[in-house]
């Protein structure tokens, strides 16, 4: 929750660099080894999104929904 407050409340133009940065993270299996303590975290903030994208409207509905590509 307040990752996901965090991330919305930082500049748009910004939120493209932490999208990235947890596709990074979480890509090549690294939930299956090291970080997979980290697996229901991703899952929360991943629903989280989807919520938030669920109750807005137009473009800011499209714009958090894109969020989720690639995660």
């Amino acid at each position: 929750h307040e990752f996901v407050d965090m991330w919305l409340s930082i500049d748009m133009t910004n939120w493209h660099n932490v999208r990235t940065a947890l596709v990074n993270r979480y890509s090549g299996g690294s939930l299956h080894g090291d970080l997979t303590d980290e697996g229901p975290w991703l899952k929360f903030v991943k629903m989280n999104i989807r919520h938030r994208a669920s109750k807005a409207s137009g473009i800011d509905k499209l714009r958090i929904s894109r969020l989720l590509i690639g995660l």
